[in-house]
């Protein structure tokens, strides 16, 4: 919706990504203040979308575990949703 949200302090639940692009694209913890609650990088491939759900082992956003990085190879856009709680 556009919306900035703060989620500091809270542990994602579940997460929807979706590559509109027509090539792939990588999401990993970012080089700064990265977010390692994914594990090891994820590629999808054009048009795909991925549904993370984490139930309560999320881990917490932080001020020092809190960015992505995404990398793709042309013209791609990441649409995602995100829920998280306490």
């Amino acid at each position: 919706n556009g919306a900035a949200v703060d989620l500091t302090g809270l542990k994602p639940r579940a997460v929807l990504l979706h590559n509109t692009g027509a090539n792939s694209m990588v999401i990993a913890e970012g080089a700064s203040n990265g977010y390692a609650g994914f594990g090891a990088a994820l590629t999808l491939l054009a048009g795909e979308k991925l549904l993370k759900r984490f139930g309560t082992g999320g881990v917490a956003v932080a001020s020092g575990d809190r960015t992505l990085d995404v990398t793709g190879t042309g013209a791609q856009e990441l649409k995602y949703q995100i829920v998280a709680g306490a």
